[in-house]
């Protein structure tokens, strides 16, 4: 079962389950009017299209958090349907589908370092990091020919 989290317990720089996505919490404000209940107007971000939504949730709403963990991971190869990539950390190699990172892939360059974020305990797919970082070696060390 996943944690839940109430708006009583946002923090900046977490993540939820919003409308069957993922969610990064911005900045959020509670608000105690002087008359009716309280609410929480939060700024999320989408972390699939990087859409900034301002929301405003009522005080106690029960939302599913998403725990995640940002890696630091080294392109290796394209093999077709598949790009492989190996974890920096532990040096183990994963590949993921060609399609889920067709629109970086012209900026990679064998041997480059990106940050993935990693959504643990959901049922998706590992998602680029929105700031990725690149390193490339290979261009800097590469002789010209006369």
């Amino acid at each position: 079962m996943a944690e839940t989290v109430t708006t009583n317990q946002f923090r900046n720089g977490m993540h939820i389950q919003l409308d069957d996505s993922v969610w990064r919490i911005m900045d959020f404000q509670h608000v105690k009017p002087g008359k009716g209940g309280a609410f929480v107007r939060t700024r999320v971000k989408n972390i699939d299209s990087g859409a900034v939504v301002d929301r405003t949730f009522r005080a106690g709403e029960k939302f599913a958090r998403i725990h995640t963990e940002v890696k630091e991971v080294q392109y290796l190869y394209d093999s077709g349907d598949e790009v492989v990539f190996m974890d920096t950390g532990n040096y183990e190699q994963f590949s993921l589908s060609r399609d889920s990172v067709s629109d970086a892939l012209p900026y990679l360059e064998p041997s480059s370092s990106v940050q993935m974020l990693w959504l643990l305990g959901c049922n998706c797919p590992a998602r680029w990091r929105s700031r990725s970082r690149r390193r490339s070696r290979a261009s800097a060390e590469t002789p010209s020919r006369t």
